[in-house]
């Protein structure tokens, strides 16, 4: 009778710090905030000052579709465009140089430290200027456009150049903004030995300019277009200024209505033509065919703050902060038409998950939702404008609840997730930003105007039964039973009972000496954030007089607090998120941090699942906790006349969590959260795959795997093995045919693998020992017969497999040819 055999390993990343690595990253959505636009072909280059340049397919400008993204240290601020080749300028993160030979997918070919914050570039010749803030010009031979060499620095010892906005070429001189300064006109017959021949005092501050025939074009902030006659470049004047403009609609001489600019960031002229990105004003058209008096066409107040425009041909395109890509038909600059857009989420503020959904709160966009069937591949489904600015959320039931600042609480009727439904709001003291759930309902901060306890026993009509006026601004509550902690800011943390909801009782107050701004709560142990003072972990089993367990003073600009499985999960904004292990309340260990691109401000736990609402970066990021107890899915039989199911039982009386995941080799085949009844068990039957594991999410669980021969009837059961670092021992039964006959062993990960390989007899005893060394990325298949050579296989009771190092992206799965 043949021995049914497979071995399934799985090691642990572990850092150099020696603290094991437990979250994966498994997903992401959103876009950040546009801050530049740049055209090139077919595409529209994004720059985002949060790390990020997105390439948007604009062939079809109804439909722009994003098809690259790329992050890079710094702040992508100007992108200039050189043949095939690209520079880019990202601040203290210096200049990157990217192949855009196919536009559709820039390849950075390489970097230059400048070891300055680089604000702007211009070219002239096989020269490019580099402008930094305090550090002058930059000047670099790009004869080799791949190659930037730096080969010189200008400003600094001149005492000119000290703060550059700007830098645009002619033939033969170079036009340099400074914002300290003013304009500088620089002598460029010789691009190493710039000469300033003269300067201009502007008395403002510049964004950017482009150079049009003989006028400089000036983005000048708040003060509006400034256009510079450069025509004689020893005597640059002033020609005109756009700042506001007014018209008399019905020629009755009087003034009907005045039209002034909000902040100009950007300026893109094409002819006689001028756009301007104008902040929260939107987009304005001027006429500046006679430069002298630059006309206002049209001014356009579009749904999000502009800061980037460009046009081609009758099209406009905009970089919207939080609108993503605005596209607009300008055939009649008087009556611009929205014909398309790319935008994915904006501020994120909050994420909830809830039904295979992600709700998202976008403050400037309303509640978003996404199709979460598939966290690895997020899918956008509704979205919903609020009547305030969701910053909070919380889901009961088919029901969602906003805070919504001044509005209050907002009700949105979530049955269909890709079509949420405002219901209504319900006005509340002070500004509402913070939902706390509680076995009642929900409790809402609101700044100055307290603490507000909502019975929501009739879902669709909160109502406030009890409220709270706090001794400070609240800004977070925590609640458990009848314990409410709230975060009071300077004033530190109350504690409260609501033995009585509609009276909430002051019990204690404690003051951290600095500004609490998040608290958590499990048991009678709070954990409460100061913003600088750190994490404090704190009893109050007696509320009158709590006593600080631990301090962690690093643990510092915190945003949000959430507790699960024995870890405290801490989101503490541009540091990204911390996880501490509180299975010893008084003694709290730091495990991992995670980096995030943008400013973590919340956290949400759906374990094994973590949610990360990134704000400034526009995005929500999906982890994976694996922290959990992990059994191996070993026997998995193939082809047909076979049968293979999982059981698991939960002891506790309460509902238990289990992920089962099944592989083909290295590639999952299932994937599957289940809950498992209180008391109960659950059955999974006819599992794909040739191996797999059960992650166990609560206590008081055990799994059990049975394999059935259907032509003979006889069936065999075998234990769920705890899975190990390192090691993994596997039981070959003699009572089901088996359908394998050698191993295959695969290493998806970057190192090299060696693992021992042991034969054990029914006794224990060892019958063979074998070496097997796994190159990355490779996978090997053996006969049982060829691997242990010399012995008779079928007395091989169990296989041991195991490493001397921790191993990661090993696969061993049994083989039937």
């Amino acid at each position: 009778m043949k021995k049914l055999l497979a071995v399934f390993i799985l090691g642990l990343i572990v850092t150099g710090t020696g603290i094991a690595q437990t979250l994966e990253r498994v997903g992401e959505w959103g876009s950040p905030a546009y801050d530049r636009i740049v055209k090139v072909q077919n595409m529209a280059y994004m720059l985002s000052e949060s790390g990020w340049l997105d390439v948007i397919n604009i062939t079809d400008a109804a439909q722009p579709e994003l098809v690259t993204r790329l992050h890079f240290d710094g702040k992508p601020r100007r992108l200039l465009l050189n043949g095939s080749v690209a520079y880019l300028a990202t601040g203290w993160g210096g200049l990157y140089v990217l192949d855009i030979s196919v536009p559709e997918a820039p390849v950075v070919i390489t970097h230059v430290d400048l070891d300055a914050d680089v604000t702007c570039m211009g070219i002239t010749g096989n020269y490019l200027y580099a402008g930094t803030r305090l550090q002058g010009i930059a000047i670099l031979d790009i004869s080799d456009p791949a190659s930037p060499a730096l080969d010189h620095r200008y400003g600094v010892a001149e005492g000119t150049a000290e703060f550059v906005s700007a830098i645009v070429f002619d033939d033969t001189h170079g036009y340099v903004l400074d914002n300290q300064a003013g304009l500088y006109v620089l002598d460029v017959t010789d691009p190493l030995a710039p000469d300033a021949l003269v300067r201009l005092s502007l008395g403002f501050t510049t964004n950017g300019a482009v150079l049009s025939g003989s006028t400089l074009v000036v983005a000048a902030g708040i003060n509006g277009v400034q256009l510079i006659d450069i025509s004689d470049p020893l005597t640059p004047t002033l020609a005109g200024t756009f700042t506001t403009q007014s018209f008399d609609l019905d020629s009755d001489g009087t003034t009907d209505v005045t039209y002034s600019v909000s902040f100009i960031h950007q300026v893109f002229v094409d002819g006689t033509t001028l756009v301007a990105a104008d902040g929260d004003k939107g987009f304005d058209i001027l006429d500046i065919s006679d430069p002298a008096a630059p006309a206002l066409t049209v001014q356009s107040e579009t749904p999000q703050d502009t800061k980037g425009a460009i046009f081609d041909g009758t099209t406009l395109y905009l970089a919207e902060t939080l609108g993503g890509l605005g596209v607009y038909d300008i055939s009649d600059p008087t009556v611009p038409v929205s014909i398309g857009s790319y935008q994915q989420a904006g501020y994120v503020s909050d994420v909830a998950f809830a039904d295979g959904y992600l709700f998202i709160a976008d403050a400037y966009q309303g509640v978003r939702s996404l199709n979460a069937g598939n966290l690895t591949n997020l899918q956008a489904g509704g979205l919903m404008q609020t009547t305030g600015m969701p910053m909070d959320i919380e889901v009961a039931g088919d029901r969602l609840y906003a805070a919504a600042m001044d509005t209050g609480l907002t009700v949105v009727d979530i049955s269909d997730p890709v079509a949420p439904l405002e219901l209504g709001s319900v006005p509340l003291d002070g500004m509402t930003f913070n939902l706390t759930p509680w076995s009642g309902g929900l409790i809402a901060s609101s700044e100055w105007g307290g603490v507000s306890i909502l019975s929501l026993d009739d879902p669709d009509n909160p109502l406030e039964i009890g409220h709270y006026l706090a001794s400070g601004f609240v800004y977070d509550t925590a609640a458990e039973g009848t314990q409410l902690v709230v975060a009071t800011g300077f004033s530190g943390v109350e504690f409260l009972s609501l033995n009585d909801p509609t009276h909430p009782v002051l019990q204690g107050r404690m003051n951290t000496g600095g500004v609490v701004v998040n608290v958590a709560l499990q048991g009678q142990t709070a954990y409460v954030a100061d913003l600088f003072a750190g994490l404090f972990v704190v009893d109050i089993s007696n509320p009158a007089a709590p006593e600080i367990l631990a301090e962690l003073p690093d643990e510092t600009g915190i945003s949000d607090l959430k507790i699960g499985n024995g870890f405290l999960y801490v989101a503490r904004g541009s540091n990204g998120m911390d996880k501490l292990d509180i299975h010893t309340p008084g003694s709290p260990v730091m495990v991992e941090n995670v980096s995030t691109y943008g400013s973590v401000r919340r956290v949400r736990l759906d374990l094994p699942y973590i949610f990360l609402a990134d704000r400034d970066s526009g995005q929500v990021v999906v982890l994976k906790e694996n922290a959990s107890t992990k059994l191996g899915i070993t026997h998995i039989a193939s082809g047909t006349g076979w049968v293979t199911c999982v059981t698991l039982k939960n002891s506790e009386e309460k509902e238990g969590v289990a992920i089962l995941t099944t592989y083909r080799d290295t590639v999952p085949v299932l994937s599957r959260r289940l809950v498992i009844p209180a008391s109960g068990s659950l059955t999974v039957e006819e599992l794909p795959g040739s191996c797999g594991t059960v992650e166990f999410w609560s206590s008081g669980m055990t799994g059990s795997e049975t394999i059935t021969a259907t032509a003979s009837g006889k069936t065999v059961s075998f234990p769920l093995t705890q899975l190990s670092n390192n090691e993994v021992t596997i039981p070959v039964s003699d009572d089901v045919d088996a359908a394998w006959k050698g191993l295959a062993l695969m290493n998806g990960g970057e190192e090299n693998a060696k693992l021992t390989v042991n034969a054990w007899n029914r006794e224990g005893g060892l019958l063979a020992r074998r070496t097997v060394i796994l190159g990355s990325r490779y996978r090997k298949a053996w006969l049982l017969d060829d691997l242990f050579s010399g012995i008779d296989t079928d007395r091989i009771s169990a296989v041991t497999a195991s490493s001397h190092e921790a191993i990661n992206g090993l696969y061993i799965a049994g083989k039937d040819d």
